[in-house]
């Protein structure tokens, strides 16, 4: 099971723009400021970002969510972490086993995870849409275990080279990246682009996921690029996995695991 330190379509697809309003755009209840943060989410709610936040510390979430039925908006601002260097073990946005969270519309760049959904059996029908995430050390998104989530318009670029080491909690130095990395079941992937999942150092952990999934699940309309070596998997998908319509190009193994529908994938 993993945990985290805690406080108590087609690129053109993305348009992010700080401060606009997009269809289905949450009315806020509160608005999280530089000032606010590390912030901890506790209630229900609508959450947005009043502006651009930068967050270097290399442990402990810039973003908690401990509640249910939250929308995190970030209104097309970006949450920053690259200060922090490639040793941070910072995550962007964690959410602690929760359900009916959506987090959307905005950048999480520069963290050890840009998103995590920490394992449990509450990690339930969450929603990640119309988000960058970039430059992330280790994994841009990681779902862990649970059920019925959503992820569509992600756009994951430059993850990997993570040198955070302690083998205690289990070191990332020279472990291969992954853009998404999915444990829950019967989960759609829709409409994502994963560009640059560099592959790593470490002996046995060198191989890099564009994507990766465990269990059963779908994934459609989705490209892959990955960096080019030997060691890159652009889809990894485990038994269950259903895919359709996907765009896999710069990986060694374009595709390993789960079924393809048809013949509507390339390669």
């Amino acid at each position: 099971m993993r945990r985290l330190p805690t406080l108590a379509a087609s690129i053109t697809t993305f348009a992010l723009v700080a401060g606009s309003a997009q269809a289905g755009e949450s009315v806020c209840d509160t608005m999280i400021s530089q000032a606010d943060l590390p912030y901890v989410i506790g209630t229900p709610g609508r959450y947005c970002f009043a502006g651009n936040l930068n967050y270097a510390a290399t442990t402990t979430q810039a973003i908690l969510i401990w509640a249910d039925n939250v929308t995190l908006d970030l209104r097309g601002y970006q949450l920053e972490g690259r200060g922090a260097g490639s040793a941070t073990y910072t995550p962007g946005v964690s959410v602690v086993e929760r359900g009916h969270v959506t987090i959307r519309n905005g950048t999480i760049r520069g963290f050890h995870y840009g998103v995590i959904f920490n394992d449990g059996p509450r990690n339930l029908n969450n929603t990640i849409e119309d988000l960058q995430i970039l430059d992330s050390a280790y994994t841009a998104l990681y779902v862990g275990w649970g059920s019925s989530h959503v992820i569509r318009r992600v756009r994951v670029d430059n993850t990997g080279g993570s040198t955070w080491s302690d083998a205690g909690y289990g070191s990332t130095a020279g472990y291969g990246g992954r853009g998404i990395d999915l444990k829950a079941t019967n989960t759609v992937i829709t409409d994502c682009v994963v560009t640059r999942t560099l592959s790593g150092t470490a002996a046995g952990w060198k191989r890099s996921s564009g994507i990766r999934t465990h269990a059963a699940g779908l994934i459609v309309n989705t490209q892959v690029v990955g960096d080019g070596t030997a060691d890159s998997t652009c889809f990894n998908l485990g038994p269950g996995t259903i895919y359709k319509d996907n765009v896999a190009s710069a990986c060694a193994t374009p595709y390993v695991g789960g079924t393809p529908v048809g013949t509507t994938n390339h390669p």
